[in-house]
């Protein structure tokens, strides 16, 4: 039974002997972003078959590295909240001798580290030295709690400023709850090695910063973070505007919603975008400032906005987007409470969730026309139950005697998505870094939103201290820019919104035609603007291979014609109105 279990590691242990199966690749190019698709072809791992105690039960943790980082993927049985609250360690032996360091388990440990207290130690021989997430590059995901948590630590590192942390490429680890009777992985007498694979990870390939196409509207959720010392806000601080300045500017975005702007006004943000990204029309940007904390500004008409929950952080913001679009677009700016109040977070998920549901049916505070997008996004400060999420994503609301029932947010009635996005240039997905802080790295900015009538062409966060002096020259960048401007990296996403074609024409602003409806399903009516449809002139419908499809002379006595498309194909078609073999108009419809 022993021996069954370790070959399921992959390695064998006779004795002290360890041999190791070959054949099977370790290196991997993991995304620290809490999916887990990415562990799929890891084959390391250790399984716990013996549950110890009634506390926290280990399942199994799997291991394997990059050019950079030892990663581990960690599993329990019931949820937990990894970075607070517990006893949990994880002891590495980072030169694999069992004589040196803190003898735990059959290993001896350089290192080991508690994660619900968020410290841990070096240990060599009878001296431990303090060390900190940042000393190891720790990181941690997902942030909130879970059964699985995967776990990312600098291969190059020297925690005490002298000596590296790894000696050895052959390492052996363990986790273990440090509480009476608490439970081990592996158990006790058995012992996890794991040999570093220094085959070349390539890098991931760096997200390009611009839009792809101008008809995507670009949102962008930014937690500038107040000053509490100064009591002064980003966009009010001279010293960290010029890096705002660059990181705006590089992104252009068009909707943003800006955090902690307790000391900051709208017009302060207005006048700053309206310096560095101008719009070119007369009114400049629009911003609003509801709830005291959060500024929502756009590029486009805000024509309307509603205090979500009230004397809390949450503003809507209907935005009036350019005719091209077939509907406008609802933002709601956030920034739930924060640390330990589990509490506050549920109450604000579960108004969000009633202020969207009252959004889709008649009556209420708000009425949005039928499939209108609708974004949530901001610091979420989801640190701790993971239900406050779950009630975003499902409406699962918690408090039914104050926000109702509940029930899927979306227009279909399904989940709204939760969007994970990486680092440009990082397999990292973490949204917030305070090196001088004691929590580690987390995922604290979201935007979640409606999948059921937009997607999102492309998504990403923006740390510059990981990008290339030549793609920081590339945007205009400085290498500390996101560091200096706040503790937080911006979050953006491309969004791809349905287009209206009821007026959209195809070639020049002389095009006349206007297609009514449009869709179409049973039958539809081309009609002339300014009655350029005389004696002579031809309609012809072809489809997108440019077959023709349909083709009529207009009597001179009429200046529209009626088509029938009841047993047309459904899909994409383009009308041209011509005369004596000239085209004079073009448009395009579609057919449902």
């Amino acid at each position: 039974m022993l021996i069954h279990k370790l070959i399921k590691t992959g390695i064998v242990f006779l004795g002290l002997i360890c041999i190791s199966i070959p054949g099977k690749p370790q290196a991997l190019p993991i995304c620290i972003d809490g999916l887990y698709g990415d562990w799929e072809n890891a084959f390391l791992f250790q399984e716990d078959e013996q549950l110890i105690g009634e506390d926290i039960d280990f399942l199994k943790f799997t291991v394997t590295n990059d050019n950079d980082f030892l990663f581990i993927k960690i599993d329990f049985s019931t949820e937990i909240d990894l970075t607070d609250n517990n006893e949990i360690y994880l002891d590495i032996d980072t030169d694999n001798n069992p004589g040196t360091g803190w003898q735990i388990n059959g290993i001896g440990s350089e290192m080991d580290w508690n994660f619900g207290q968020k410290y841990g130690y070096l240990n060599e021989g009878s001296t431990w030295e303090y060390i900190s997430f940042s000393d190891i590059q720790l990181r941690v995901l997902p942030t909130i709690t879970s059964t699985s948590f995967e776990i990312a630590i600098g291969r190059h590192i020297k925690p005490n400023g002298n000596d590296y942390l790894f000696t050895s490429d052959t390492i052996k680890l363990c986790f273990a709850n440090y509480i009476t009777n608490g439970d081990i992985i592996p158990n006790e007498g058995e012992l996890f090695t794991y040999i570093f694979d220094n085959s070349n990870v390539e890098p991931p390939d760096p997200i390009l910063i611009q839009k792809d196409d101008d008809d995507l509207v670009r949102l962008m959720s930014y937690n500038i973070k107040n000053d509490f010392v100064n009591n002064i806000g980003g966009l009010d601080d001279p010293e960290r505007l010029p890096g705002l300045s660059r990181i705006f500017t590089a992104i252009a975005p068009d909707i943003i919603t800006i955090n902690e702007c307790w000391n900051t006004t709208a017009t302060t943000a207005k006048n700053f975008l309206d310096t560095n990204l101008p719009t070119g029309n007369a009114n400049g940007w629009y911003s609003v400032k509801q709830d005291g904390a959060n500024i929502i500004a756009s590029k486009y008409p805000i024509v309307q906005s509603w205090l979500v929950y009230p004397e809390k952080r949450i503003t809507a913001c209907l935005v009036e987007l350019p005719d091209i679009y077939k509907h406008d677009i609802l933002v709601v700016g956030a920034h739930f409470s924060c640390c330990d109040n589990d509490i506050g977070r549920q109450l604000e998920a579960d108004a969000f969730v009633s202020f969207m549901l009252d959004a889709k049916t008649t009556g209420g505070d708000i009425d949005l026309p039928q499939n209108t997008p609708f974004v949530l996004m901001g610091d979420l400060n989801l640190v701790g139950l993971s239900q406050q999420l779950t009630t975003l994503i499902s409406g699962d609301i918690q408090n039914t005697a104050t926000f109702g029932s509940g029930g899927p947010p979306d227009w279909d009635n399904s989940d709204i998505e939760d969007l994970i996005s990486r680092q440009t240039d990082k397999r990292m997905a973490y949204t917030w870094r305070n090196d001088e802080g004691s929590y580690p790295p987390g995922r604290l900015d979201y935007m979640i939103f409606s999948n059921s009538v937009t997607e999102v062409e492309k998504a990403f966060t923006l740390q510059t201290e990981v990008m290339t002096q030549g793609r920081l020259d590339q945007y205009g960048l400085a290498e500390y820019d996101t560091r200096n401007s706040s503790d937080h990296f911006p979050k953006v996403a491309d969004f791809i919104l349905e287009k209206s074609l009821s007026i959209e024409t195809l070639n020049s602003p002389d095009s006349k035609l206007k297609i009514y409806p449009n869709p179409a399903t049973n039958w539809l009516e081309a009609k002339s603007f300014a009655n350029l449809i005389t004696a002579g002139s031809t309609i012809c419908v072809v489809d997108i291979y440019g077959d023709k499809v349909f083709e009529s002379t207009v009597p001179a006595t009429k200046h529209s014609v009626r088509i029938d498309v009841r047993n047309w194909a459904k899909g994409l078609y383009f009308i041209r109105l011509s005369v004596q073999g000239g085209n004079i108009a073009r448009a395009k419809f579609i057919v449902e």
